[in-house]
């Protein structure tokens, strides 16, 4: 797990916030059907959990990466 990889994780989650609470205003200013709104605000904040999940969970895993990158670069010097 490269750490670049988290770093678009952090935007997916970022994006899907943003889906998931304009389709929560849109459905409270009755601009989207009820269930449709809702549907749509379910799904984003599934995904967000899901991203957020990746993103805790391959935390050790960057953490050991970075620290074996770093011993690799100071036994080439």
């Amino acid at each position: 797990m490269l750490p670049c990889k988290r770093a678009s994780c952090i935007g997916l989650m970022v994006y899907h916030t943003l889906i998931a609470y304009l389709a929560f205003q849109a459905r409270k200013d009755e601009v989207l059907p009820q269930i449709t709104g809702t549907l749509i605000m379910v799904l984003h904040l599934v995904l967000l959990f899901g991203f957020y999940l990746w993103y805790k969970v391959s935390e050790s895993q960057v953490k050991a990466f970075t620290k074996k990158q770093k011993a690799e670069n100071k036994a080439k010097k």
